[in-house]
């Protein structure tokens, strides 16, 4: 199979995805009317654009803004941590302390040991900064600034210079991203480690020759810094996958330099796993966890993701009938039983999962319950000039509203990706990002989904937005001359 035919099925995967996406998204006739702002938003601010800040004092900008708009958003929503994250809470302040009971003689932490990455991250804060609730919003908001930062580095690599500033200032403002905020969640901490780790490796390919110290020294730095974001939530896999598949991609297309383009592959991947490796055995030694940051009981997501009456969801008799038994032998055959009786269902049966699966995850509206779980029913809000106005039909504005975001930003995906696999191919950067996303996708149509893991998947993808800009803009600079 040729390079470049495997190059084209990636962009027509990302393609697809994107347009399977959008038609899912446009069956809610409001998000349609949303998508109108998205569109006023974007063009204008291109249009605009006169580059007047340098990359560099941009990007710090970019960085400072986005700290402020989030840090005030978070401190006005009055967010109090709960389920898996008042549990992340509650560990920290124990292992803080000392107590190490809480997470060995838990089930939750023995089954999902590498939760306690997250935990420990939070712990070193409540034990030498006395960090509570607001300290660790504000934290999130330094990880969100720096990935609305890395959407503009990443989007410089596939696009031009003002397309890149155009997609990070919409993805700044996304709405999607505000939601989760002021969560206690271990995704933001998680994509800017992982995400800036990406980065890096990709700077590897501009230290000289691939085969220089330079550029396999920053290569394996980038797999010890995915390694870090792979320990506070288990997704680094997915980017080394990825970065491996891309390598091996691009290094068949230029043979005569094939191994020497894949000795910085080769020390990021070794360096992720060494890293890995050193990181789950330090928990397991110092007695936090005794199961290290391992993951004891893998086949649970896939128990929930192919669960066809939750359309892959969380579901309680799942977590009642399985999740909960106390042999762990027991559990896992069980699990497997499972598994393999709803993997034998008719295809018809089984494409019905799928496009539910994908409903479910990437369609649905951005969830505001985490954020705004502490909202009385029926309360209201004063907005000056409108007076008071429910909560509740006002957050609804915010979903449809994250929605035309949503939607747009995959409509310029799809832009980009056709374009690309027209004219065969893009940058490295760009395939790399699009293998993410595939990858990120095709995953997910197996495990469990929820609408909070998309996050993500959304710095790629507002990123190769960069790209669908440009083709827009070129398309329509090519239609001026006959429009006159």
């Amino acid at each position: 199979m040729k390079p470049a035919f495997l190059t084209k099925c990636v962009y027509f995967f990302c393609a697809a995805a994107a347009a399977v996406i959008i038609l899912a998204c446009v069956l809610k006739l409001e998000t349609i009317y949303f998508f109108a702002f998205f569109a006023f938003l974007t063009v204008p601010v291109f249009i605009s654009g006169k580059n007047l800040l340098s990359p560099k004092v941009f990007a710090v900008c970019l960085f400072a803004v986005s700290f402020a708009v989030k840090l005030a958003f978070v401190l006005i929503v009055k967010t109090q941590p709960i389920s898996d994250f008042n549990t992340f809470l509650a560990a920290a302040r124990n292992v803080a302390g000392g107590n190490y009971e809480i997470i060995n003689n838990s089930q939750y932490f023995q089954d999902w040991a590498y939760q306690t990455g997250y935990v420990i991250w939070m712990s070193f804060f409540v034990k030498f900064f006395g960090a509570g609730v607001t300290f660790f919003k504000v934290m999130n908001c330094v990880c969100l600034a720096a990935a609305d930062t890395l959407v503009y580095l990443f989007a410089r690599r596939a696009a031009t210079e003002k397309a890149a500033r155009t997609a990070a200032f919409v993805y700044m403002l996304y709405p999607g991203v505000y939601f989760l905020a002021p969560v206690l969640t271990n995704q933001h901490l998680c994509n800017m480690l992982i995400f800036g780790g990406l980065f890096l490796y990709m700077r590897a390919g501009g230290k000289g020759r691939p085969d220089s110290a330079p550029a396999i020294l920053t290569a394996a730095g980038a797999g010890a810094l995915i390694a870090l974001g792979d320990a506070v939530r288990p997704v680094g896999i997915i980017v080394i996958a990825a970065a491996a598949f891309a390598g091996i991609v691009k290094a068949a297309e230029r043979k005569r330099e094939a191994v020497k383009s894949l000795i910085p592959l080769a020390a990021l991947a070794v360096s992720f796993f060494a890293a890995a490796f050193l990181l789950s055995s330090a928990v397991k030694f110092s007695g936090i966890n005794e199961n290290g940051l391992t993951n004891n009981f893998t086949a649970w997501k896939f128990v929930v993701g192919l669960n066809h009456q939750t359309g892959g969801q969380y579901s309680y008799d799942d977590d009642i009938n399985i999740c909960r038994i106390t042999d762990r032998a027991e559990r896992q055959a069980t699990a497997e039983a499972v598994i393999r009786e709803r993997l034998s269902v008719p295809p018809s049966q089984m494409l019905m999962l799928l496009a539910g699966k994908i409903y479910n995850m990437w369609a649905a509206y951005d969830a505001t319950h985490w954020a705004f779980s502490h909202v009385t029913p029926g309360s209201s809000v004063k907005i000056p000039p409108f007076g008071a106005v429910e909560t509740e039909k006002l957050l609804g504005y915010a979903r449809k509203a994250g929605g035309a975001f949503y939607c747009g930003a995959f409509v310029l995906l799809l832009c980009f990706a056709v374009r690309a696999a027209k004219n065969g191919g893009a940058g490295n950067a760009a395939f790399l990002l699009c293998v993410i996303f595939a990858m990120y996708f095709g995953a997910h149509l197996f495990i469990e989904v929820q609408v909070r893991y998309r996050d993500f998947a959304m710095v790629p993808v507002f990123a190769l937005s960069a790209g669908g800009i440009d083709a827009c803009a070129r398309a329509f600079a090519r239609r001026r001359p006959l429009m006159k």
